[in-house]
């Protein structure tokens, strides 16, 4: 064998024995190969993903109900006057009474229960009670000459005693994890107890040139009236359950008393605005379906939810 003859069959070798390393035995019994990894059932397999559930919007508020106890200072009911009159020496007596403006502290208890979506039902119960005096003037006949009334003045101890029930529709916004905004309005059922001036007590010498008022009577009659008021509140919360909060609110009403056998009208309701300070607001559960997205962000979570769905 010549030396060229050497070298090309050296030449074959290299070439042939690499590519008869790189071929791959098959079963002899045509069993078809798959082309992805499969289940026992024979069936794909593909990486199980957990359904997305839609999470609530931002502005959504998915809390139950809250709760409010605190206070509000009331701006009051404008002032009135009654007057009235009583025959004295074949004359008639002139009594007129001023009632001041009454405005104050008042306790305020109130909630709210979610009905649908951002939609709430509110109930706010307020009480107020207030003293002051009003001012009495008059003119009482003289004894002994016509058309010669004598000036009399002094005061009287008045009280008043208002309570309300606030039933209003609320539409409640949170805004962030830990501020929820109420707003909305409804009627206003108030209550009211006031004193009212019923005669006085003067006394007088002779010759009866002057009268002193000595004292007045007062009867206190009660009256309710149903009005139309709206509000704005706001809660701040420091843990899920505990928070501070502040309301705005105003309502309108028209009562009417029965005195000196006349119907005087006197207003209730007013401006009121409370603050937070010993508010306590009490907030739902989250819905199932907040549980849920936070399950699904979990990974750990998402595999266990995969396992049980199969």
């Amino acid at each position: 064998m010549t030396r060229k003859t050497v070298l090309i069959l050296a030449f074959v070798l290299m070439v042939a024995l690499p590519a008869s390393a790189q071929q791959v035995r098959v079963n002899s019994n045509r069993t078809p190969l798959r082309a992805e990894p499969t289940t026992s059932s024979g069936r794909p397999t593909t990486p199980q993903t957990a359904a997305k559930k839609p999470t609530p919007s931002k502005n959504r508020w998915t809390d139950r109900a809250y709760l409010a106890l605190g206070g509000t200072y009331q701006s009051g009911v404008p002032a009135f006057s009654e007057a009235f009159s009583f025959t004295e020496y074949l004359e008639q007596a002139t009594i007129t009474t001023d009632y001041p403006a009454q405005k104050g502290p008042a306790v305020d208890v109130g909630g709210a229960v979610r009905l649908w979506r951002n939609l709430a039902l509110g109930v706010s119960v307020s009480l107020a009670n207030r003293s002051t005096d009003g001012t009495v003037n008059g003119a009482i006949p003289h004894p002994f000459y016509f058309s010669a009334g004598r000036a009399i003045s002094g005061s009287a101890a008045l009280k008043r005693t208002e309570s309300a029930l606030h039933l209003h529709a609320l539409w409640v916004i949170p805004a962030g994890r830990r501020i929820l905004i109420a707003a909305g309005g409804g009627p206003s059922f108030i209550s009211v107890k006031q004193s009212l001036v019923q005669s006085v007590s003067y006394s007088e010498s002779y010759p009866y040139d002057t009268a002193t008022f000595t004292s007045a009577s007062v009867s206190q009659p009660s009256a309710s009236a149903v009005g139309f008021g709206g509000s704005v509140e706001f809660g701040y919360y420091f843990t899920r359950t505990i928070g501070l909060g502040a309301v705005v609110r105003c309502s309108g009403a028209a009562v009417s008393f029965q005195s000196h056998n006349a119907t005087l009208s006197v207003d209730a309701g007013g401006f009121e605005a409370g603050w937070g300070s010993g508010s306590g607001f009490l907030r739902g559960n989250p819905r199932t379906s907040q549980r849920n997205s936070r399950l699904l962000r979990s990974p750990s979570r998402n595999r266990a939810f995969a396992a049980s769905t199969r």
